[in-house]
């Protein structure tokens, strides 16, 4: 048997991110210290510094493209789920 690896829409062959992929509104999760995970909603992008302002439940954030483990458009009720 073979398995087709089903890629998600923004990630390129190596399954890494780009800063041009993120927009406003966006939906990801984002990798915290102490291998914990958060739920937010891009705010705006830094391209010239490759940062990624966000908003969760707890708060307003920034990251770099290396924290991002997921990447989606605009998820309704994204923030509730959390």
């Amino acid at each position: 048997m073979s398995f087709e690896r089903v890629r998600g829409p923004h990630s390129d062959r190596y399954d890494c991110f780009n800063i041009r992929d993120f927009r406003k509104n966006d939906s990801i999760i984002v990798s915290t210290k102490g291998s914990k995970r958060m739920r937010g909603v891009v705010t705006s992008v830094d391209e010239s510094s490759n940062l990624i302002h966000f908003r969760s439940s707890e708060g307003e954030f920034i990251t770099d493209v290396n924290g991002i483990v997921f990447l989606d458009d605009l998820r309704r009720g994204w923030l509730e789920g959390a």
